[in-house]
C-alpha cells in the first residue's frame, strides 16, 4: 500500500506524522517541566503518598527552577512547612523561610513567614 502511494503523498504522510509526534512531545515536555501548572500539584502527591524526603528535595529544585518567581517562592514554602512539619527539622526550616523572605519578598506567604 505505501508503495502504491505517489512520492508527493508518501512525504505529506510523513511530514504529517513527523509534525503530529513534535507536537505530542513539546506537550509531554512542557507539562514534565517545571513551567508546568501541575508541578507543585505532583510534588504534593508524593509527600502525601509518603515520600517526605523526596518531596522536599523536588520542591527545593523547583525553588531554583526557570519556573515562575510565584511558583519558585511556594516551592521553597512547602519544602519549609514539609521539613518543619513531616521531618521535624525546625532549624532547617527556618533557615528555608529566611531564604523565601530574602529571594521572594513579594510571595503572599512571606507575611507567614516572618
Amino acid at each position: 500500500m505505501w508503495a502504491d502511494l505517489p512520492k508527493t503523498e508518501r512525504d505529506y504522510l510523513l511530514r504529517g506524522v513527523v509534525s503530529a509526534a513534535a507536537i505530542v512531545l513539546g506537550v509531554a515536555l512542557f507539562w514534565s517541566s517545571p513551567l508546568s501548572p501541575s508541578h507543585l500539584d505532583r510534588t504534593a502527591a508524593r509527600a502525601a503518598a509518603g515520600d517526605v524526603n523526596g518531596a522536599v528535595k523536588d520542591y527545593l529544585s523547583q525553588s531554583n527552577s526557570i519556573a515562575s518567581r510565584q511558583s519558585r517562592g511556594e516551592a521553597l514554602w512547602r519544602a519549609a512547612v514539609l521539613t518543619h512539619v513531616a521531618k521535624s527539622e525546625p532549624r532547617t526550616a527556618v533557615d528555608m523561610l529566611e531564604r523565601l523572605i530574602e529571594r521572594f519578598p513579594e510571595h503572599s506567604r512571606v507575611v507567614d513567614a516572618h
